[in-house]
């Protein structure tokens, strides 16, 4: 009820943030600037469907154990329409702040890097660019010295939260569903 609507407004700081830094419009014409060629691999569809799907919960059937909480004024569907959408729209806030920020923090710090350098260092940055988070948000906090550290360790302790919180419907999807079928 706190931290993630928390996790929320900090997204929400760092994106306003990142796309005030010099050279991050670098970082969103890459973003949406297709790759025809990759676009007509296959492998690249079902990656990122499935990459969605398991986001969004989607995929392991998690509006089952949300259903159970809710009542007829709730609106499954609306809810079930509702969740994806506002995920879908986070993620992008992330992709957005993430992009801007490791352009504009490598252009400003080595002006001689090519638009294939920085998107090789984003491709080495940790397994499945789980670097972009872990190296990038930090490097965007630095910005800000002290009150950076502590945006930091929000930030960080608020996506664990949520990163848990969202376990636990996978929990109760494996332990509660069986029990209410048999009652």
């Amino acid at each position: 009820m706190v931290l993630v609507p928390t996790l929320l407004l900090i997204i929400v700081f760092t994106y306003c943030w990142s796309l005030l830094r010099d050279y991050s419009d670098y970082g969103i014409r890459f973003l949406f600037t297709p790759d025809i060629d990759a676009l007509k691999d296959t492998r690249l569809w079902v990656d990122s469907a499935s990459q969605n799907a398991f986001d969004t919960g989607a995929a392991m059937g998690l509006i089952v154990p949300y259903a159970t909480y809710m009542t007829r004024k709730n609106g499954v569907v609306r809810f079930s329409m509702f969740i994806p959408t506002m995920n879908n729209f986070v993620s992008l806030l992330c992709a957005l702040t993430i992009f801007s920020t490791v352009f504009s923090t490598l252009i400003q710090t080595q002006s001689t890097l090519s638009r294939t350098g920085i998107v090789e260092i984003i491709k080495q940055s940790g397994p499945a660019s789980t670097g972009l988070t872990f190296i990038w948000i930090p490097v965007l906090f630095g910005q800000f010295d002290v009150f950076g550290s502590i945006l930091c360790v929000l930030f960080f302790l608020c996506l664990s939260f949520a990163g848990v919180s969202s376990l636990i419907a996978n929990i109760e999807l494996t332990s509660l569903t069986p029990c209410r079928t048999l009652a």
